[in-house]
């Protein structure tokens, strides 16, 4: 993990919590977060009510949250 910190390259980390068990969505938060805090200029999206397969789940937020960024960063 020391090593994110060397990363260079335009980073967007998208987390999937599901809302199940509070504390399973704190944990989850938690380590994306710190994800985010080690990636200089790292942008964070959280999708809660999601599980880990969020590109099926949720596959229209995905799409546009991705086209958003992607589309930010040319």
């Amino acid at each position: 993990m020391r090593k994110l910190g060397l990363l260079l390259c335009l980073t967007a980390l998208i987390a999937a919590c599901e809302r199940a068990r509070p504390a399973e969505l704190l944990i989850c938060s938690q380590a994306a977060r710190r994800y985010h805090e080690l990636i200089p200029g790292s942008e964070l999206l959280v999708l809660e009510q999601t599980g880990h397969l969020p590109q099926e789940e949720r596959p229209e937020r995905m799409v546009a949250e991705i086209t958003r960024w992607v589309e930010a960063h040319p």
